[in-house]
């Protein structure tokens, strides 16, 4: 008896499929997720070439100048990617579960795939402002600065690799959820 007991609890249970009602709240709670986190990228790209606006007037050393230019041009093609690959598509509505169902794989794939390239659209583009502005600060500024110089660029490469990071792993989580939908 004790054996039929062990084989009957070590066997897989099947994961029910999700009713439609749990694939319209996941699929609200995505796009309501990713309509807040764009704005707030927005607001913080905005936030940020404004500050990089200010730089070019105040700075007269004409490396950080043009470092700023460059991150501001990096800042509006990051916003730019950000509306091509991060955006949500309008919700289906009244559309049968199959419709939900494509909407929100689709929604999980575009988000994946917008995560999993963080590296290339997201990041790559301001490096070179950056580098540039500090490299500009380095030789502009008295010797004694430099070493708060160093470390705030260590600072913003650690925040570029906690980025990049954190990305990998959230597309790491919407690919389970896409794999799950699929069983």
């Amino acid at each position: 008896m004790n054996d039929l007991k062990t084989i009957w609890r070590s066997q897989e249970t099947e994961d029910a499929p999700m009713s439609l009602d749990e694939i319209r709240g996941q699929a609200g709670k995505l796009h309501s997720r990713v309509r807040r986190r764009n704005i707030t990228e927005l607001a913080g790209g905005a936030a940020g070439a404004v500050v990089f606006g200010f730089y070019i007037w105040r700075f007269p050393d004409p490396m950080m100048r043009a470092g700023s230019v460059l991150v501001i041009l990096g800042v509006l093609y990051v916003c730019w990617q950000l509306m091509v690959r991060g955006r949500t598509n309008a919700l289906p509505g009244d559309g049968s579960a199959a419709s939900w169902s494509d909407y929100y794989r689709r929604e999980l794939v575009r988000q994946r795939d917008a995560l999993k390239d963080v590296w290339k659209w997201y990041l790559a583009p301001l490096v070179p402002g950056l580098a540039l502005f500090i490299a500009g600060m380095v030789l502009s500024m008295p010797h004694a600065a430099r070493g708060a110089i160093a470390a705030a660029g260590a600072f913003c490469a650690v925040v570029f690799l906690a980025v990049g990071l954190l990305n990998a792993w959230a597309a790491r989580q919407l690919q389970k959820k896409i794999d799950a939908l699929r069983d």
